[in-house]
């Protein structure tokens, strides 16, 4: 019976662990490649010198993307801090930033390069010669496929988890006794009232 109880807490600290890495390398891969540049043209110097060539982020494309990378990343904690019920909504909270992260790179993979260069100079104005990076934003749909996964396996497993040892408590800090009926009628017969 105690042997059965090991495994199961074994393998629910697996499935913690894995949750937590995939949620950090998804994360950590879609801050990456939101930080690196989706597309690049000339300005209208009409110099072609590749080092004069601007860029257009990842992040200006998809503000509410890096938004999303940034709070999977804060999910991070938020998953070894919590217990059961609460890690459950952590887990859809982290689901969401992995959506969010996903929204961003498909807008990346899908518009016009143009389009993406005149959004976030907020210019009308077409730049010559843009070129767009597709592996950037794939690797972004990847962490964010990533976070998503991991959020979406909280939601589902999250509950069972155990929270943090007690390892991790402040010292002196011991869980209260459970009342017993004999308990509550001793208190009673004091004079103390045992539901403070």
């Amino acid at each position: 019976m105690t042997g059965d109880a090991g495994t199961t807490g074994s393998r629910e600290r697996r499935e913690l662990r894995a949750v937590v890495v995939l949620c950090l390398a998804g994360g950590l891969l879609a801050l990456e490649a939101l930080g690196r540049a989706w597309a690049s043209y000339e300005p209208s110097t009409g110099v072609s010198i590749d080092a004069l060539r601007e860029q257009v982020r990842g992040g200006q494309v998809s503000p509410a993307g890096e938004a999303g990378a940034i709070l999977a990343l804060a999910g991070v904690l938020a998953l070894v801090a919590s217990k059961r019920r609460l890690r459950q909504a952590v887990g859809a909270g982290i689901a969401l930033a992995g959506v969010l992260v996903c929204s961003g790179a498909v807008i990346g993979l899908v518009r016009p390069a143009r389009d993406l260069a005149m959004e976030a100079l907020g210019s009308t104005a077409l730049p010559s010669q843009v070129d767009v990076a597709r592996g950037w934003p794939a690797l972004t749909l990847l962490g964010g496929l990533l976070v998503v996964l991991a959020g979406g396996l909280t939601l589902v497993r999250g509950g069972r988890w155990a929270g943090l040892g007690s390892s991790y408590q402040a010292p002196g800090a011991a869980s209260p006794e459970p009342a017993t009926d004999k308990a509550v009628w001793d208190a009673l017969d004091r004079g103390d009232d045992p539901t403070d």
